[in-house]
């Protein structure tokens, strides 16, 4: 189970989605009530562009944890990128209720104040975001930051850029 999780993972990381999926598929298979293969496997159908099986694999985390602040903010991202963002904003609600100082979760506020064309409030959020910018249609700024990111050692992952409807503007 472990070499496949992890294999699953270092390839996920490389941003060589379609690699990792046996090795995280296989781990579900030898592992099927440990929780970060599923999410893994969401991440992955997400970077190719798979929405529909980035979700299941997202509920399947969630029934196994239906408290974990990485789940509910990632779903939450899924949710917004449905165009559902009633539900997304359920999903931010309850990460603020298990996990109120979750790192990840103004970056996920941000995005969906962004979408809903409140800029000063999700600037305010996350100043030096390159997705809240490239929703707020600020490409310049995004562009920087993310320039900026790589100049650190900071890593884009073609597919989740080109397979990301929020960076489709750039």
């Amino acid at each position: 189970f472990l070499g496949n999780h992890g294999i699953g993972f270092c390839y996920y990381m490389l941003g060589l989605y379609r690699t990792a999926i046996p090795f995280s598929l296989k781990a579900v298979e030898l592992s099927p009530y440990y929780f970060w293969p599923k999410v893994i496997l969401a991440w992955c159908f997400d970077g190719i562009g798979e929405l529909a099986k980035r979700e299941q694999y997202f509920l399947d985390a969630l029934k196994l944890n239906p408290a974990n602040p990485f789940a509910l903010v990632y779903y939450a991202d899924h949710l917004t990128k449905a165009g559902k963002y009633d539900e997304a904003e359920k999903m931010i609600r309850e990460v603020e209720r298990v996990a109120p100082d979750f790192s990840l979760l103004p970056l996920r506020k941000a995005q969906l104040l962004a979408i809903r064309g409140e800029k000063e409030k999700a600037l305010g959020l996350t100043r030096g975001s390159s997705l809240v910018c490239s929703l707020l249609g600020m490409k310049d700024e995004a562009i920087q930051i993310m320039q900026k990111s790589i100049d650190e050692g900071g890593f884009y992952p073609y597919l989740s850029l080109v397979n990301n409807p929020f960076y489709n503007n750039l």
